[in-house]
């Protein structure tokens, strides 16, 4: 189920008169959140895929796969990459950013031939909006391609 959030901005008053008309300041209020669960509970969903124009055999490395954030954020790189798989072993990781919400991963230094699997952890990343809420584990249709090329 979806939650809606969205942020309350009050508009700034100059001066407000009394009965007496006398001016009266406005009291300072703070932009909140609304829409139910505070701050703490929105954890921006990422989803991790065989790129689409990753050969699945592949012959060649680098293996590529497509990450997609939720929401844009900062502080994702290869340390936050988990592999697996029977090729995986000794593997490396470029990442390339397409832009706050998209990012390219390229893996690299397969040793064997097997398969190679991706995922993103949990907490990867921070989100720029909501808080600054770290990114929840990735999900995934396709994050596997079997390599049966020549290793590097």
């Amino acid at each position: 189920m979806t939650k809606y959030r969205y942020l309350l901005v009050p508009l700034a008053v100059a001066a407000l008169a009394s009965c007496s008309g006398s001016p009266v300041e406005a009291p300072a209020i703070e932009p909140r959140l609304e829409g139910g669960g505070g701050c703490g509970t929105l954890a921006p969903a990422v989803s991790l895929e065989q790129a689409p124009s990753q050969a699945d055999p592949a012959r060649h490395q680098p293996i590529r796969f497509l990450v997609t954030f939720q929401l844009p954020v900062t502080g994702f790189d290869g340390d936050d990459l988990v592999f697996g798989g029977t090729a995986a072993a000794g593997a490396t990781a470029s990442v390339t950013s397409i832009d706050a919400s998209h990012y390219v991963v390229e893996v690299s230094g397969l040793t064997r031939n097997g398969t190679v699997s991706a995922s993103v952890r949990g907490g990867a990343a921070e989100a720029n909006q909501f808080c600054n809420n770290l990114t929840a584990a990735s999900t995934s249709v396709d994050n596997v391609v079997r390599f049966v090329g020549k290793s590097r």
